[in-house]
């Protein structure tokens, strides 16, 4: 019988500045592809440059932990077990939480998303009445909480992730995912917008023009984002 290897300790760890892609950092996610459906989870993608001399360092620690992680699982895996993952053409290791980005004719952006992600609460599993909530921490460039029922931190600001790198062996496969522990906002950006155009809307010749100045339905207040509230 293999001998289970201990997981490392782990510990909280920062990015290099990066920038927001759907974050959920005002409120939970509590969409379908959610994990927690009761209480949501925290999440952000983090998009990064990728000749960034930090961000080569920052993606080579990954990497790194994920390949311990996979050598773990493949040093304690059986024969049995291995032959029968092999015969459902499983693969030993699970997906990255991290992918370079592509534009739609298939070549190299030059960035690369990373994906954090931690659930917003959860319940002891031999005591139900015991449950627990999950808050992220969120601050200002100095340090200053931010008051997320205020602030809205859109898609788009620029942030520092304090992440914690957990790996994991699971019938999906052994991989490492990143755990959500804080965010230090350093530029805020509102929710992304759409104009008409967009939306696909053609000007037309004839009908009513807005001369009032300010439209009480401005772009702003029909945009899009991770974080729109509409799971909530």
């Amino acid at each position: 019988m293999t001998t289970k290897t201990k997981k490392p300790k782990a510990i909280i760890l920062m990015t290099p500045p990066g920038t927001a892609v759907f974050p959920y950092l005002n409120q939970t996610d509590r969409g379908k592809y959610a994990k927690d459906k009761v209480n949501g989870d925290w999440k952000t993608g983090l998009r990064l440059p990728l000749a960034d001399p930090e961000v080569k360092t920052f993606i080579a620690s990954l990497e790194a932990a994920y390949a311990a992680n996979l050598a773990r699982a493949e040093a304690e895996e059986t024969p049995k077990e291995k032959a029968e993952r092999e015969a459902q053409n499983k693969p030993l290791g699970a997906t990255r939480p991290y992918k370079n980005e592509f534009a739609d004719d298939g070549s190299p952006t030059g960035f690369v998303q990373v994906s954090f992600k931690r659930r917003g609460g959860g319940q002891d599993p031999k005591d139900p009445t015991r449950t627990w909530l999950n808050v992220i921490g969120l601050f200002d460039s100095k340090n200053k909480p931010i008051d997320r029922s205020k602030t809205r931190i859109g898609g788009g600001s620029r942030i520092i992730v304090a992440y914690e790198v957990n790996p994991f062996q699971t019938d999906i496969g052994a991989g490492i995912s990143l755990q959500l522990h804080a965010v230090q906002v350093l530029e805020r950006a509102d929710a992304p917008t759409k104009d008409a155009a967009q939306y696909g809307f053609q000007q037309q010749e004839d009908g009513f023009v807005d001369d009032s100045g300010d439209s009480p339905m401005t772009a702003e207040s029909v945009a899009t984002s991770g974080d729109d509230g509409n799971d909530v």
